[in-house]
């Protein structure tokens, strides 16, 4: 094949690959490239299905969790969670041997998002056995709560010394959490066990659905259900080391649920650290101050009960318990030797004075050693009312002074007796704290008509007693100014005394014997003459002349003064009867 010929063949077959790749190109173009992004966009949404599912997956959890939370949560409520919480905690430590000395709400109650803590602060005094108790019974329990801060102090050096114990535990409280009066199911007995019974019937075994076994809280005592058939349940007694005790009828029985990956954990795993215990090391030497507290001086009155129990503080535990004895008492009183309880019931005739007592405390294993105190009981008469004394009524005269006693009698000294006016009294009536004197001498210008004053009397008793008594005031314009003698005559050989009211121009016409009554003055005609009139009134014997008015009136001869036995009282009605003219 010559050279031309085989270049043509070889431009055609150049042509021929060129053309066959650029068609591929194209196909490619037209048929492959829709397939590759379909196959990018089923990977996305592969991907996005299996995040959407594992956030699904997330989620369910996260509810089951918060479901689980909230079976294992405090109330919602605050105040019932922080009760029922606090209560727990206290029952709680008093079934293991603690002798609580304070349980109270603590300071770290606070919100935190969608969940609550609720604080409780314990002080007490137990064994390192009661602790451990205490721990494990916590941690066993199906609650939302830990132990923020634990303090403990031991009190002596040998053996099982006693533990001073200051914890704050904190339980939560979830939002939305069912609300409950009770912090775990309950039910009751309904019918009453011995010490020593295995079985107990109770209410409705319904209120507590849980598959045995499981502990219940009767009293105090720790109880292990292993079978149930229906209300009758078979028990074990006395556990974690619970005293068994006899229980009446419709006493409460209280589920103590366990949280389920702790059901297999047992008391006993905590016996190495018993044997172990840190609080054995020798520990600086304690000085016991033993002292008798709970004794207060009292003031009683006749019939009333004295009770009160005495302590002994800071008495060494291992000397054995207090004994409480009365070395002097009055008759009647009583002293429980055990509790301290010191009980005085005393008679309604009982004389009044001051009565004492003195006690004595002592450990069992140190019988001399005496720590003593005493207690003092005043008896007292209760404090009677005092009665006060004052005329209902009385007239006063406006520019003329006027003057009534009030007097009073009471169970003290009539001399620590107080007046005093009460609020409304008129303006200007006064009267003296100590005599009883009122006194008012009203202005011209004050308004007449009624008024009425009240006057308080107070006693000095250690309750001081207060009694009142009203007056009622007829303040008048003073009449007597106004009414003159205007003649004296004789008629049928009767004399006869005139007066006329200058004011009203009334008339009086008046024998020997009869009565004059003008404004405050109430006083009989003794005597008529000529050109005078003699009267007579409790303070004397009166001469008006003539011409004058009754105001004018002179003394001529003062009344004999009343007799020693004449009462103040007696007076004052004398000076505040009350007068009215008579009218002709």
């Amino acid at each position: 094949m010559d050279e031309q010929k085989r270049k043509k063949i070889l431009v055609v077959v150049f042509a021929g690959v060129i053309a066959i790749a650029g068609g591929r190109s194209l196909l490619g173009r037209i048929f492959f490239e829709p397939v590759r992004l379909a196959e990018a966009k089923r990977d996305a949404a592969a991907k996005s299905l299996e995040a959407m599912q594992k956030k699904e997956v997330d989620l369910r959890s996260a509810r089951n969790h918060l479901d689980e939370w909230r079976d294992m949560s405090l109330p919602e409520d605050t105040l019932i969670a922080q009760r029922l919480y606090r209560e727990w905690i206290e029952n709680l430590a008093i079934k293991c041997g603690f002798t609580v000395q304070s349980v109270e709400p603590g300071a770290k109650s606070e919100q935190r998002g969608r969940y609550l803590t609720v604080s409780v602060d314990l002080k007490g005094e137990t064994d390192l056995p009661g602790l451990s108790r205490f721990m494990y019974l916590f941690d066993q329990a199906k609650l939302l709560h830990s132990i923020s801060l634990m303090k403990i102090n031991s009190t002596g050096t040998q053996g099982n010394p006693r533990l001073e114990v200051a914890l704050t535990a904190e339980g939560m409280s979830v939002f939305s959490s069912k609300t409950r009066s009770d912090l775990f199911s309950r039910t009751g007995l309904s019918k009453s066990i011995s010490d020593s019974e295995t079985s107990l019937q109770v209410q409705s075994a319904k209120a507590i659905a849980e598959e045995p076994p499981f502990l219940v809280q009767i009293g105090r005592e720790l109880v292990r259900v292993t079978s149930v058939n229906g209300d009758l349940w078979t028990i074990e007694r006395g556990t974690h080391g619970t005293k068994p005790t006899a229980h009446s009828e419709a006493t409460v029985v209280e589920l103590l649920p366990v949280l389920w990956d702790r059901r297999q954990k047992d008391f006993e795993q905590y016996s190495q650290f018993l044997k172990a215990s840190p609080f054995a090391i020798p520990a600086p030497p304690r000085t016991w101050n033993p002292k008798l507290t709970g004794l207060s001086d009292r003031t009683i009155r006749p019939g009333e009960e004295v009770r009160v129990t005495l302590k002994a503080d800071d008495i060494n535990p291992e000397l054995g318990a207090a004994r409480f004895t009365l070395l002097e008492s009055a008759e009647g009183m009583t002293l429980d030797p055990a509790t301290g309880e010191l009980v005085w019931k005393t008679a309604d005739s009982l004389a009044a004075g001051k009565y004492s007592a003195r006690i004595a405390m002592t450990q069992e294993k140190t019988p001399d050693a005496k720590v003593e105190a005493q207690m003092s009981v005043t008896v007292q008469i209760p404090n009677a009312t005092p009665v006060v004394k004052l005329p209902e009524s009385a007239i006063v005269v406006l520019g003329q002074p006027f003057e009534v006693t009030a007097t009073a009698t009471d169970d003290g000294p009539a001399e620590q007796l107080t007046f005093s006016m009460a609020a409304g009294s008129p303006e200007g009536l006064t009267i003296d704290p100590k005599s009883g004197v009122l006194k008012w001498t009203p202005a011209m210008s004050f308004k007449p008509g009624p008024y009425e004053a009240e006057v308080k009397v107070t006693d000095a008793g250690s309750e001081p007693q207060t009694a009142s008594q009203k007056i009622r005031l007829d303040v008048q314009d003073d009449s007597a100014v106004l009414t003159i003698l205007t003649g004296a005559v004789s008629k049928d050989d009767v004399r006869f005394a005139w007066f006329r009211n200058k004011g009203t121009g009334e008339r009086m016409e008046l024998r020997v014997g009869e009565r004059i009554k003008v404004s405050e003055i109430d006083a009989e005609i003794s005597a008529i003459e000529s050109r005078s009139v003699v009267l007579m009134d409790s303070r004397g014997k009166w001469k008006l002349a003539l011409g004058d008015s009754i105001r004018q009136r002179v003394l001529i001869e003062p009344a004999v003064a009343p007799a020693a036995n004449t009462s103040s009282t007696d007076r004052s009605l004398e000076q505040a009867t009350p007068t009215s003219a008579v009218k002709q």
